[in-house]
């Protein structure tokens, strides 16, 4: 396998010409984006050095749609201008304009170390956050000296604090071997067709609120590549000025932080869904997750053929948790679904065949809480 790193911020460059004549660059990234999204993510072990270190927790987590975007803010595009024509054609095409962050070692995109560690850090900047964290933790996995210990504490957000100050500065500690440490993450594996990783992606700004959009082109993780996270924790004896103590273990960090990647997300443009994360075994969201406007993974259920109407009924099955005993609570309410013409109807009934994953944009969720799908709002996954 290539070093994906490598290629994608050298090698992709190799068709880009400058013409003396007209001072403009002439760039076309079709060839280059086919490779480098056809690339098959070899299973990696963890790190040597990192699998010796005593007290490392591992912990894997797979993308959802849409994806992961890491280290958008590094530079990458040609800088010509792409909407210049010569006879006819755009002198920039099939440009990738955002960076993505690469381990430099294996060219596989990661997640930094000190990614992972600002975005846990900062949530500590939400103290009634990580208390109710620590509420449901201390009490669904503490020994009950240790649950008291913590339903008594008078001061709790300055425990809180303390803690924050320890994780994340080793205050307390007196060597720098017993800090807590936060490592890159890496992907391990991929649950698409063909092991495929890597993906396109496009976002639309406005310069002018009633003009066309100027689409931007960018690479990004695909949904269902499950990474691993490591985490060099230990057990901590917290104390307060006020001299209260509680003791926390390696293992309740290790789910205090779980939570908060898998709540917060990661990398960019979380606001609009990228770099969530869940468990194995988690892959389908809860009902109560869901909100006008956001996408939801699906696979069709079935296809009628509305003969009076000439129109085909394709019936999507959603990626939600038990969301069919929902539907039979309310009275056995069929599943949400669009209608289709003859021509679109054969590309479902492919779809169906290959038991194929679909993102749909929720156009309305009734009053019973049943979600309603636009049809015109459809991305198709890997």
């Amino acid at each position: 396998m290539i070093n994906t790193g490598l290629f994608y911020n050298k090698s992709y460059f190799q068709k880009l010409s400058f013409d003396q004549r007209t001072g403009y660059a002439h760039f076309n990234g079709e060839s280059a984006i086919k490779k480098i999204t056809d690339l098959k993510l070899i299973p990696m072990t963890r790190d040597k050095f990192e699998a010796t270190l005593a007290n490392v927790v591992p912990i894997q987590l797979f993308t959802t749609y849409p994806g992961l975007l890491i280290g958008s803010g590094s530079p990458h595009e040609i800088g010509s201008d792409n909407s210049k024509k010569i006879n006819g054609e755009h002198i920039v095409q099939n440009e990738l304009r955002l960076g993505l962050f690469f381990d430099h070692a294996s060219g596989f995109p990661a997640i930094p170390g000190s990614s992972i560690k600002g975005v846990l850090r900062n949530a500590f900047n939400h103290q009634g956050y990580i208390k109710d964290l620590l509420d449901t933790i201390f009490n669904a996995n503490a020994t009950p000296s240790q649950k008291e210990n913590w339903d008594e504490l008078k001061n709790p957000i300055a425990w809180i604090k303390n803690l924050e100050k320890n994780s994340f500065e080793g205050e307390g500690t007196t060597s720098p071997y017993e800090r807590d440490c936060f490592y890159k993450a890496l992907p391990i594996s991929s649950d698409n067709d063909h092991k495929a990783f890597l993906g396109t992606d496009y976002i639309t700004p406005h310069e002018d609120p009633l003009g066309s959009p100027n689409p931007v082109q960018f690479l990004k993780i695909l949904p269902r590549v499950t990474y691993e996270f490591n985490f060099r924790l230990f057990d901590r004896l917290i104390k307060t000025e006020e001299g209260e103590e509680l003791m926390i273990t390696a293992s309740q960090k290790r789910e205090l932080f779980l939570t908060v990647i898998k709540e917060l997300g990661l990398g960019a443009k979380t606001n609009v869904g990228y770099g969530q994360f869940r468990e194995k075994g988690d892959d389908q969201v809860q009902l109560s997750d869901l909100e006008v406007g956001t996408y939801v993974e699906c696979l069709i259920e079935k296809i009628m053929h509305r003969e009076n109407e000439d129109q085909y009924q394709i019936y999507f099955s959603p990626l939600i948790k038990q969301y069919k005993q929902f539907l039979d609570s309310l009275g056995n309410k069929p599943f949400p679904s669009i209608k289709v013409g003859r021509s679109q109807a054969k590309h479902f009934y492919d779809l169906l065949e290959e038991s194929k994953r679909m993102a749909l944009r929720i156009k309305k969720i009734t009053p019973d809480k049943r979600i309603l799908l636009d049809k015109e709002e459809i991305r198709f996954t890997p």
